[in-house]
């Protein structure tokens, strides 16, 4: 414990680690290979693996984007906020695309075949 105190770097990746998990697990995503979620994120699966085993963070110019995938606030990711949703500001289809996340299979299921009935 004490070598995290004396190491805030990587402290810093470990907290960031440690909410990534948690936020994938809110949104249904945690069952994802590490390359599934480097197409989810734009990003590589190395970088992916980095995050998830806190030898890594995303650039400062991508967090923004990866809070905004996760529903989840900047601050929170980067243990600045305790609260997941503090200060975020979704669009419509974002939202959309959260809740659809959590839904059942089967669910999710009747939601396209309602969608398709639209086109």
């Amino acid at each position: 414990m004490n070598n995290l105190k004396n190491n805030p770097k990587q402290h810093a990746k470990n907290i960031f680690s440690m909410r990534l998990k948690s936020a994938l697990k809110d949104n249904n995503l945690s069952h994802l290979t590490y390359k599934e979620l480097g197409k989810f994120f734009d990003v590589t699966e190395m970088a992916v693996h980095k995050w998830l085993n806190g030898k890594g963070l995303p650039a400062m110019t991508r967090l923004p984007e990866v809070a905004k995938k996760l529903a989840v606030s900047v601050g929170y990711l980067m243990s600045v906020k305790t609260h997941k949703t503090d200060e975020i500001h979704l669009d419509d289809e974002q939202i959309l695309l959260n809740k659809y996340r959590q839904l059942s299979k089967n669910q999710q299921q009747l939601l396209k075949n309602i969608a398709d009935e639209f086109n």
